[in-house]
């Protein structure tokens, strides 16, 4: 039976006066930090003793990079959202939620991964506003998936509540989107940029593609209408993605059949690419012309000032390859070379340069067990016509895709992507869990 939701447990108390006293603490030094806080402090006890938040968070990351061109002080309405996400949702978690071995288990990896990058900012490296907001970020990450994992497991969601967040998501994310290309020039500002869409519009598009692939015809629809405004969004990478995530969702290695259906839909993901790619003239202008410093299979590619970029990272690293120069080391290395480029762009360089071979390796090794574990509860899933399945399969999907952006994109620091793969991955975990549950009681 799921575990009762609405609980009292005793830390309630003493979690909002250690909070409260934190706030009054930082209010003179740091007032936006102080707000935050009691923020959190409101919103854990008004979501946790009644429902969970996990939907409201699969929403709000349909705004993708909006919240973040309104300033709060020294930092943007993003980076307020990114504290109040991880301090809410890891006051929830004290409060009310409790984790398995097996779950806690799973991302082990993850935990040492974020706690050898706070260590780097108390031995080796000047905490920043952007060094903390991107262990922020993994911390939210980390926190949705112990409180989805939990929430679905004691019923507090379910797999058709999870759908219809993100079919708001998604609206949400196509309309401020197709804003920015309609609105005059002074109104175009409350609209979210072109990558930052295409790379949230990815894990919905692990969502739609997911449940196409078991049995739904309208998530194809929504499907197909996504990979459309990828196309449209000029976005390469996210293109490319959203292509191999359809043959993927058919792969069954072990069975003629699947093996039959990812080599026919792989072959029409091919084509339709390459189609698009040399007839749609934008879209090859993107891919190449401009700063082709890149040869791929004898093709010139514009990577658009990047490979000089990852140069000076990966010059750097070198300096200090095992334990890394500190979260947030890279994006002000760019600041200083590149400052029309922001991030690294490549989240891998970001690891290596601010992690180390340490972090590195922590993050692979718990990065592809999820990748393992999701595709096996998939897989059980698909043979025993479970519908979980389709939870299990989007998170796979999501995960693929959020490792392909890491290649030339700066996934992992932005809160409306890591948000929503905490959601589909802690879903699944939960799911998992709740079905060996049933299987030993039975």
């Amino acid at each position: 039976m799921p575990e009762a939701i609405a609980q009292r447990p005793h830390y309630t108390a003493p979690l909002v006066i250690l909070l409260a006293v934190l706030a009054a603490a930082v209010a003179a030094y740091a007032p936006l930090v102080a707000i935050a806080m009691i923020g959190a402090v409101a919103g854990s006890l008004v979501v946790g003793l009644s429902r969970s938040m996990v939907l409201a968070i699969v929403v709000v990351s349909g705004s993708a990079d909006f919240l973040g061109r309104f300033d709060a002080g020294p930092i943007s309405t993003m980076g307020m959202l990114t504290i109040l996400y991880a301090g809410g949702i890891w006051a929830i978690w004290v409060m009310r939620a409790r984790g398995t071995p097996h779950q806690t288990l799973m991302i082990v990896p993850f935990l040492l991964f974020a706690g050898w990058g706070l260590l780097s900012l108390v031995l080796w490296y000047e905490a920043s506003v952007s060094s903390v907001q991107n262990v922020l970020v993994i911390a939210a990450f980390l926190g949705l998936v112990f409180l989805s994992a939990r929430d679905i497991r004691a019923g507090a969601t379910t797999e058709a509540a999870l759908g219809k967040a993100f079919d708001i998501a998604t609206g949400l994310a196509a309309a401020l989107y197709l804003a920015g290309m309609v609105l005059p020039g002074s109104l175009a500002r409350y609209s979210i940029g072109t990558r930052t869409f295409a790379l949230f519009i990815m894990v919905s598009l692990a969502w739609y593609v997911a449940g196409w692939r078991t049995g739904s015809r309208r998530s194809l629809l929504m499907a197909v209408g996504i990979v459309g405004l990828l196309g449209l969004s000029l976005s390469r990478t996210a293109f490319v993605t959203a292509l191999a995530l359809f043959p993927l969702a058919q792969m069954r290695l072990s069975s003629v059949g699947g093996w039959f259906r990812l080599i026919f839909s792989g072959v029409i993901a091919v084509g339709l690419l390459y189609a698009a790619v040399w007839y749609i003239e934008p879209l090859h202008e993107r891919f190449f012309e401009g700063d082709t410093s890149l040869e791929l299979f004898g093709l010139r590619i514009n990577t658009e000032g990047r490979m000089a970029a990852w140069e000076v990272v990966i010059d750097s690293y070198n300096e200090k390859p095992w334990l890394g120069k500190g979260v947030g080391s890279s994006q002000a290395l760019i600041d200083v070379h590149f400052p029309w480029l922001n991030h690294p762009h490549n989240d891998y360089l970001r690891i290596l340069h601010d992690y180390g071979l340490v972090g590195m390796v922590l993050w692979a090794v718990g990065y592809i067990w999820l990748l393992v574990v999701t595709w096996r509860a998939w897989q059980r899933a698909d043979r025993s016509r479970d519908p979980a399945g389709r939870v299990h399969l989007a998170a796979f999907l999501a995960l693929v895709g959020v490792a392909l952006a890491m290649i030339t994109d700066n996934v992992i620091v932005y809160i409306f992507v890591m948000a929503p793969l905490g959601v589909l991955v802690g879903t699944s975990l939960g799911l998992m869990n709740r079905g060996q549950q049933c299987e030993s009681s039975t």
